[in-house]
């Protein structure tokens, strides 16, 4: 017979349950690797300050010093991640 594993407070772990499948880890993990990019995380921390007004992106690539096609790119790919998550979400609905 098999000894189950227990917490120090006697509870078994078998009852403790993850409300996050296997698909949801793959797919966060996924958008983790996309917000990892330093300049991604430079256009959401500008956004975040700026919240209130509508930056264009010339505006943003002009205070981070970057080019308009690097802010571009990052905005595509956060915007595409964002978009998915939405209707994956929509999907599990």
């Amino acid at each position: 017979m098999a000894e189950s594993v227990t917490r120090k407070s006697g509870e078994p772990l078998r009852n403790f349950t993850i409300e996050l499948s296997k698909a949801q880890a793959e797919v966060q993990a996924e958008q983790l690797v996309v917000l990892r990019h330093p300049t991604r995380q430079w256009i959401i921390k500008l956004l975040e300050k700026y919240n209130d007004r509508r930056l264009c992106v010339f505006e943003i690539a002009d205070v981070l010093e970057i080019s308009y096609g690097a802010i571009s790119r990052c905005y595509t790919k956060f915007c595409v991640m964002v978009h998915s998550r939405k209707a994956r979400k929509q999907h599990l609905d």
